[in-house]
């Protein structure tokens, strides 16, 4: 990936980068050549990371969750397969908390990573899932 430390410095790299270019008043900036060499450089990198790290996961989680609530709801539900799917469950929602706990680490400060109504979401839909599994 392109190495931007020249430009930003501090230690400060693509992710503060794209903050610096969200804060950013001109629309034209985005319309230039060099945005695109970036984007399409970041994009290179990371695919496969965000395909398998996250989507993949995210898939996996979101799939299982259903599968566990339409089994536990039925009336005539086996037991011993709900379970195994609660089990299949906490494990991917591990690896959910995974990523939420990078995101926060990666913060500047708690407050931030509070006031961002995505992951408020993800803290719900995390918290939730686990309380409905567990009971």
């Amino acid at each position: 990936m392109l190495d931007l430390s020249w430009m930003l410095g501090n230690g400060k790299n693509f992710v503060h980068f794209t903050k610096t270019l969200e804060d950013s008043s001109s629309e034209a900036i985005y319309e230039t050549e060099f945005i695109d060499i970036l984007v399409e450089e970041f994009w290179n990198e990371n695919y496969e990371k965000i395909l398998y790290r996250c989507l993949i996961p995210w898939f996996s989680y979101a799939f299982l969750a259903q599968t566990y609530f339409i089994n536990a709801l039925a009336e005539d539900h086996s037991q011993g397969w709900c379970t195994v799917l609660g089990i299949l469950v906490l494990l991917n929602l591990s690896w959910q908390l995974r990523i939420e706990m990078k995101q926060l680490t990666h913060e500047e400060n708690f407050c931030d990573y509070l006031l961002d109504i995505n992951n408020l979401m993800d803290l719900f839909q995390v918290s939730t899932t686990i309380w409905i599994v567990i009971s």
